[in-house]
């Protein structure tokens, strides 16, 4: 089996132990099954062969398993847990004060419509990533790349079970933000409440995710595409406390973990 396989296989068998170990709330009882599955799957994949439409499932699939891994964690989700949301909203009092409020009511229209379309552009910058380097004509290893991503990601997401808050834009009144009436933002709300788990992930899984793909085409000695990855990543971190979709404890944990996916798949 490849590295990232092995990670999607032991996130799929965790999930409902860890639900178990957790005592969350009732589930839907196609719940562990799909589960199960989806680890059976990741599993299966070394049987495929060496054929090149088998490698180039094997090369893709883990971005499945990944958006897979978000959306599973939501039957498995714990006991919401306000305590720990006032203590992030509090963190992010003490480090920012009022200087988001002074911006979203401040910065020119255009920079806060720019930042929230940085937000939306976390759901294909990592396939992008990858693509962009498999193009690049060098020799690349999708299994490193996938490793460093799901290493990142998974464990924002495995944290579901165990606790949840709501984000910050849900629990603090009359943001300024909300007062400029953005376009995108709008359109945000309405992806978030179609395809999200409806929950707060701590780290942030956007975050992470990409801090991880921008690292490994950052780590490929492209300079240019590296560097705009960096700030591609950075602009969707920026985004995502100035918008208020995550705290900043949130982000800065993501962005951690983003560093340490790279470091365990360099390490193979």
């Amino acid at each position: 089996m490849r590295t990232a396989e092995v990670v999607a296989l032991v996130y799929f068998v965790y999930l409902p132990l860890a639900a178990r170990l957790a005592r969350t709330r009732r589930r839907p009882g196609w719940a562990d099954a799909a589960s199960l599955g989806i680890a059976a799957v990741s599993a299966s994949l070394q049987w495929l062969g060496t054929e090149r439409v088998a490698t180039l499932v094997r090369d893709w699939a883990p971005g499945a398993f990944l958006l897979l891994a978000y959306w599973m964690s939501a039957p498995y989700k714990g006991a919401a847990s306000p305590a720990f949301e006032r203590w992030l909203l509090n963190l992010d009092r003490r480090l920012l004060g009022r200087a988001l409020d002074g911006f979203a009511t401040r910065a020119p229209r255009l920079l806060l419509e720019a930042l929230e379309l940085a937000y939306i552009t976390c759901y294909p910058f990592v396939p992008a990533g990858l693509l962009w380097l498999l193009l690049s004509g060098d020799p690349v290893d999708p299994n490193r790349f996938w490793t460093a991503v799901l290493i990142a990601s998974l464990p924002c997401y495995g944290l579901l079970p165990w606790f949840h808050t709501a984000p910050p834009r849900a629990v603090e009144p009359d943001l300024p933000i909300e007062r400029r009436g953005l376009v995108v933002r709008r359109f945000n709300f309405r992806l978030l409440d179609r395809t999200s788990v409806h929950a707060n992930t701590f780290p942030s899984g956007h975050v992470a995710s990409t801090t991880a793909v921008a690292l490994m085409v950052a780590s490929a000695a492209h300079p240019v595409a590296g560097a705009a990855f960096v700030v591609g990543a950075a602009a969707i971190a920026v985004a995502t406390v100035t918008g208020r979709y995550h705290f900043a404890a949130d982000v800065v944990l993501g962005a951690l973990l983003g560093f340490v996916g790279v470091l365990a798949a360099h390490s193979l």
